[in-house]
């Protein structure tokens, strides 16, 4: 299948036909050492189960390139996600093979670093402004429950009482020990709630998916006094919407970013690289 591609993105001397992805994929499962997957996998942050099957593979190079092709780390229109995970591990030399080896197969020319980060950064700028567009239609219609009329969330949310768990109890006789936070803000700024993971729990029509689309308003809105104010990414799925998606990026570009937008994944893979504050 032939890729959208700008002529002048094209090598004007290439001899191969272009768009051979097929070809290149073949080339470079011969590049990469069983020691380089092993690596690769590592930087990308694999499964123990996938890198146990790597290092067990018949032909590492041709699973790690299924691999890599299956989590959108390679695909027809780019390699720049594992270009840098080859410069992270100082193969320069490698990178400047599978770089050439691309370009010939497939007659794309590779940006600069520059480039490339320039790219991404208009990409996230566009990721951003439909995530809001998304993010503004859900909390737009906010309904808690079904005899409410639907309305923004900022004119339903009401602060509630919201307590974590200090200590974690044992049995009924020692159960867990709750004390209070002062505000909603708190469940992701407050040091007493610090983690990478937060899990609200509650009672149906206790107010948990609202507090969701009141943290979606204040992300949309800047809310100086918001902990999300500085975030440039935010993510937000609910999980009834991820049944049956086996990918994120599947997830993201079904539910918030326009369908005909085929950028979205490289701009999300590689927006983790450019930007500090990431929350999803």
């Amino acid at each position: 299948m032939a890729a959208n591609v700008n002529p002048v993105d094209i090598k004007p001397d290439v001899k191969k036909t272009v768009n051979h992805f097929d070809s290149f994929k073949v080339a470079l499962a011969k590049v990469l050492t069983d020691k380089n997957v092993i690596e690769l996998a590592t930087v990308f942050n694999y499964p123990p189960a996938i890198k146990e099957e790597l290092g067990t593979a018949a032909s590492a190079g041709r699973l790690m390139v299924l691999h890599m092709e299956e989590r959108g780390q390679i695909d027809q229109t780019s390699i720049l996600t594992l270009l840098c995970a080859l410069k992270k591990m100082d193969l320069f030399g490698i990178e400047k093979r599978v770089r050439k080896l691309y370009e010939e197969h497939t007659g794309i020319l590779c940006p600069s670093d520059d480039h490339s980060k320039a790219q991404i950064e208009e990409k996230k700028n566009k990721f951003t402004k439909y995530s809001r567009i998304a993010y503004q239609k859900q909390y737009g219609t906010a309904k808690p429950f079904p005899s409410m009329n639907e309305g923004s969330v900022h004119n339903i949310f009401v602060e509630g009482g919201i307590y974590y768990v200090a200590q974690k109890g044992d049995s009924k006789q020692n159960p867990d020990v709750l004390e209070s936070l002062e505000s909603y803000n708190e469940i992701l700024s407050s040091p007493k709630t610090k983690s990478k993971r937060k899990i609200i729990e509650g009672e149906p029509g206790y107010g948990k998916s609202t507090i969701g689309l009141q943290y979606l308003h204040d992300w949309c809105t800047k809310n100086p006094t918001s902990p999300l104010k500085d975030v440039k990414i935010l993510i937000y799925l609910q999980l009834r919407q991820l049944v049956g998606v086996k990918s994120i990026y599947t997830a993201i570009k079904n539910f918030i970013v326009p369908k005909d937008e085929t950028w979205m994944k490289l701009a999300f893979r590689k927006s983790s690289e450019y930007t500090k504050s990431l929350l999803s």
